[in-house]
């Protein structure tokens, strides 16, 4: 073959040389950028990640705010944990006494869309919000609360996830993909109520006649077992009782100048350091009456586990029982508190006015342990012991005081 020749096949030689170089050096391009996108594929996927982390956590604690605000509001909320009005509970009652009766737990969940929390509070069952149904994930919390190690403790823990899942807002969904958990031990904080150390204390006359038994027979605390700002008159066989040695002029303090002159302002101010129309305070449940109260639904609440109770209204105690020993009650009446019959009582009753007198003569005594407080005139009559507590009455006192967080008790454990 001669030379001439051999030319076209070197440079043919050549050329597909050439192509295969330029094919390994696009592949190797091809893979370097399929490496790039596939390096920026799992950063996109830990930032998601991340960022559902974030709103995970940020849900937990969005949900420890809205809890502690929640347990410290009065109002009363429907099951959907909103203020409707009158006629239901608050929250931190329902809660609460739920956790104390060891019922089925109350566990209030709250879903973040359409720029707000749509959360349900059913009694007894897991929350399941009602938000819009948009396809897309959104934050939720749930809350349990449980008893503490003491019995003015709880512990309250907060479930955030990025979605809703089990214990946020979907007892039977999905695992979200990010889920965040923080604990904290709440405690009553501050004592509102500085119990009176009188068994009766009544801003005006007091009338005491029958068999009427007050007695203040505490011997570490003194006071006086009737303390008025008006006149006292006791009629026999009615009959007041002290430590031993007490003079018996020194069980009735009639014509207190502070509650002669400063009047019932004066003495609420004493008990809750606040005016009565104040009484919208935490714990506190407010029940609005419109004349006589219903006695049976009254000592309902009490049994569900209230303490501290407000009515605008008038109330009989007769017929009843209101509070134990160990769960006693706070009970502020806006108007009469009467008694027509015999009844049995644990805490601290007050009244505008009260007019106690069971009838039935050799019948078994009404009873009550603790005190008593008009901020007018009273009247007792007929089979009634009344008993001044110093020790029952001190369960009472932080009754009105708000939840807040213990320090330190922030427990965040490891989260995935």
């Amino acid at each position: 073959m001669s030379a001439r020749a051999e030319r076209p096949r070197a440079r043919a030689q050549r050329g597909l040389g050439a192509v295969a170089l330029v094919v390994v050096l696009l592949l190797g391009a091809h893979l370097a950028l399929l490496a790039s996108h596939g390096a920026q594929f799992v950063e996109q996927r830990a930032g998601a990640a991340r960022l559902q982390q974030v709103q995970a956590r940020e849900a937990a604690e969005s949900g420890l705010a809205w809890a502690l605000a929640m347990l410290n509001d009065p109002r009363p909320v429907d099951a959907r944990c909103a203020p409707p009005g009158p006629g239901l509970r608050s929250l931190r009652a329902r809660w609460l006494a739920g956790t104390a009766a060891e019922q089925a737990a109350l566990q209030p969940a709250c879903e973040r869309a359409a720029a707000r929390w749509h959360c349900d509070c059913p009694d007894g069952a897991a929350g399941r919000p009602a938000a819009p149904q948009d396809g897309l994930l959104h934050p939720a919390f749930g809350l349990t609360l449980a008893p503490g190690d003491t019995p003015s403790q709880w512990r309250l823990r907060a479930e955030g996830c990025a979605g809703r899942g089990p214990g946020c807002g979907d007892p039977g969904g999905r695992e979200p993909e990010a889920r965040h958990r923080i604990e904290i031990v709440l405690a009553r904080a501050g004592s509102t109520l500085r119990p009176p150390e009188a068994a009766l204390t009544a801003v005006a006359d007091v009338r005491l006649e029958g068999s009427v038994l007050l007695a203040r027979t505490d011997p570490a605390g003194a006071g006086a077992a009737v303390r008025s700002g008006g006149r006292i008159d006791r009629i026999a066989p009615a009959q007041t009782l002290g430590p031993p040695g007490t003079p018996a002029e020194a069980l009735c303090q009639a014509g207190d100048p502070r509650l002669a002159q400063g009047g019932a302002p004066a003495l609420w101010r004493e008990l809750l350091g606040l005016p009565p129309q104040g009484a919208d305070l935490p714990g506190w449940e407010r029940i609005d009456c419109a004349g006589l109260c219903d006695a049976q639904a009254v000592a309902a609440r009490i049994a569900q586990g209230s303490q501290a109770l407000w009515l605008d209204g008038d109330l009989d105690l007769g017929g009843r029982d209101w509070g134990r020993a160990d769960q006693p009650v706070l009970l502020a009446v806006s108007g009469r508190l009467l008694a027509r019959e015999s009844f049995r009582a644990d805490g601290l009753l007050i009244g505008a006015q009260v007019d106690l007198a069971p009838a039935g003569a050799g019948a078994t005594p009404a009873r009550l342990r603790g005190a008593l407080v008009s901020l007018g005139a009273a009247r007792l009559a007929g089979a009634l012991e009344l008993r001044h507590d110093r020790l029952l009455l001190a369960r009472l006192a932080p009754l009105g005081g708000a939840l807040v967080m213990v320090p330190g008790s922030w427990f965040d454990p490891v989260n995935p």
